[in-house]
């Protein structure tokens, strides 16, 4: 229990924070403009455009730009289920752990595994995915009371051959997972990638806003990404100087 306890107090402190140094506000499209997809696979792409961080937020219909220097990945979760309080961990190598927390505030593991983006939908499904970091794969699982026996129970949706690295709901409700290979929707228990082969490599998403029902804008490092969904294009954009 005091194991637990330091971990979890370690974790809260690294997970707090997670944005350093000077913030800088602009707007897009306005002070941004496009350039070739192509500068993202060349080595410059770090020297030659400002490598900020870019986490977007959408206010009175205008997408508002902050800019970073550092923005540390998340690794912990808590979520308010119908059936209690849920913690999940990601601790790399060291694995981490799926915990249920108890009305006396006393947490029980679940199951050893890498957690990431424990999060409960609309129709309160909670949702999260287990990370093999070793194969870079994971598996889109539910946790759920079994009715019968009031256990927490944990089934798997899917296999996903790829890592997420952020989640986002639509207007409508629609689940999309951005990975490391490209960015999938959530169709008939399948994740169903939306850009073609090699468009989209290591590319770690900062934030994500809806700017239109088949738009959606992506802050990443050093620049924004527009992806439009229905006729599966990217585009890519840079401050202007």
């Amino acid at each position: 229990m005091k194991y637990f306890l330091n971990l979890l107090m370690f974790l809260f402190f690294v997970n707090i924070n997670t944005s350093f140094a000077q913030k800088i506000n602009s707007k897009f499209p306005q002070d941004y403009e496009e350039v070739s997809l192509e500068l993202l696979n060349e080595e410059y792409w770090f020297t030659h455009y400002d490598n900020k961080n870019i986490v977007l937020e959408k206010q009175c219909k205008q997408i508002i730009v902050s800019e970073f220097t550092y923005k540390k990945p998340e690794k912990l979760w808590i979520v308010e289920s119908s059936f209690g309080d849920l913690l999940g961990v990601d601790s790399g190598e060291w694995i981490g752990g799926l915990y249920h927390i108890s009305g006396y505030g006393v947490p029980h593991l679940i199951k050893k595994m890498n957690v990431n983006h424990l999060h409960i939908t609309n129709d309160d499904r909670v949702l999260f995915f287990d990370i093999n970091y070793g194969n870079g794969e994971s598996t889109l699982n539910e946790i759920y009371q079994n009715e019968n026996t009031a256990n927490l129970e944990i089934e798997k949706i899917l296999n996903f051959d790829d890592l997420p690295t952020m989640i986002f709901y639509d207007k409508d409700g629609l689940f999309y997972v951005l990975g490391k290979k490209n960015i999938y929707r959530y169709i008939d228990r399948n994740l169903v990638p939306i850009l073609g082969v090699n468009i989209w490599k290591d590319i770690e998403p900062k934030s994500i806003v809806q700017d239109s029902k088949n738009c959606l804008i992506v802050g990443i490092r050093g620049g924004i990404l527009e992806i439009n969904i229905n006729n599966k294009s990217l585009k890519l954009f840079v401050k202007k100087r």
